[in-house]
């Protein structure tokens, strides 16, 4: 799965609207999405399915987008279900930069997650992994 992250000038009113407009009426379903914005830019970050789709449909909207791949774990919706994923990372040093909840269903759920080596934590991580 990919992230795609849009930067954008500051103060850009009516962009979510736009963006989930442009979408949507593609078929892309938005998984997750974060926007911050300071005096001087907005950043968006989604996750979109099909995120091929997603990408193509923002950037011929005019938007330039920034793609990383993501790695995508399916947890138990249970107390405590990160300790092992977080004991991993430790005992194999990968530093965690993201992570973020996809949906929680009944008795599990999905998290993205981006660490300082994807490669690696796809390696210790793969009896997490989405299929």
């Amino acid at each position: 799965m990919l992230q795609l992250t849009i930067t954008t000038p500051a103060s850009c009113s009516g962009l979510l609207a736009d963006i989930c407009h442009a979408l949507a009426g593609a078929g892309v379903n938005i998984l997750d999405i974060d926007i911050v914005e300071d005096r001087r830019k907005g950043v968006i970050v989604l996750h979109a399915v099909p995120d091929d789709v997603a990408r193509r449909v923002l950037e011929d909207e005019g938007f330039t987008v920034e793609t990383r791949q993501t790695l995508v774990l399916e947890l138990p919706d249970e107390q405590g279900a990160i300790v092992p994923v977080a004991d991993l990372l430790k005992d194999h040093a990968i530093n965690v930069r993201s992570m973020h909840v996809l949906h929680r269903v009944q008795g599990g759920g999905q998290i993205a997650i981006h660490t300082d080596n994807d490669d690696a934590a796809r390696e210790v991580l793969r009896d997490y992994l989405a299929q």
